[in-house]
């Protein structure tokens, strides 16, 4: 959360449930520090901060929940604490604080059209794996080919590589305007799946890094000591 930002303050999202980006009026927020004692001898503690906010669409009316969590040894250059911020309910596993703007417009484009045309979704998460692939520097003449590219560099796992490729034969149904029913139970999960993936290749190696970056400091001031 901003320094400048109150925990009353609304915000504009992009609601999983209408697909509308629109302002969100806040109804409750709740705060919650926890401190763990790290080297009880040397007095050297963490602070992690949750904040929980429930916010309401002013367009569906429908209830979304979002978590924003940092802790004390993670800041920036300017001193400030990393937020890292999640929307709990409904679940969608979007991020967008390490995903490249055009990965995460193609993911976004996909969620805005899920209640209105199932085949047209298809199309925007394949796009999404397209332009995810280039990113991570496949080079492939296909989608096939760059997931496989990227499975052999093991940017992707072997469970991973297998949904993107149910995402990717998904997609050319769509794509070849073949006769598939693409039913919201179908879509949800071409989405759920799309942000497993991301989450795997934009998220988790930040959260990697962040921890060993703590590490390292902690080694660094034990040796100091």
């Amino acid at each position: 959360m901003q320094d400048n930002a109150r925990e009353s303050d609304g915000e504009v999202l992009l609601c999983f449930h209408c697909g509308n980006r629109t302002y969100m009026d806040l109804i409750k927020s709740h705060k919650v520090v926890h401190c763990d004692v790290i080297d009880e001898e040397n007095g050297f503690t963490v602070d992690t901060t949750k904040v929980w906010r429930m916010l309401c669409c002013k367009t569906c009316k429908n209830v979304t929940l979002r978590k924003l969590e940092w802790f004390s040894e993670f800041i920036d250059y300017r001193g400030k604490p990393i937020v890292e911020t999640a929307t709990v309910y409904p679940y969608m596993n979007i991020k967008n604080d390490n995903m490249p703007k055009g990965v995460m417009d193609a993911y976004e484009s996909a969620i805005n059209v899920r209640h209105i045309d199932g085949g047209i979704c298809a199309l925007s998460l394949r796009r999404t794996l397209e332009r995810m692939c280039k990113d991570k520097g496949a080079t492939g003449r296909d989608l096939y080919t760059k997931l496989k590219q990227l499975s052999e560099m093991r940017v992707l796992p072997p469970i991973i590589d297998e949904m993107a490729h149910i995402l990717k034969d998904l997609g050319n149904e769509a794509a070849h305007a073949d006769e598939v029913d693409f039913d919201d139970q179908i879509v949800n999960s071409m989405i759920e799946f799309t942000g497993i993936i991301l989450d795997y290749v934009y998220a988790i190696p930040e959260k990697i890094n962040q921890v060993q970056t703590l590490l390292s400091k902690r080694v660094s001031d034990t040796e100091r000591d």
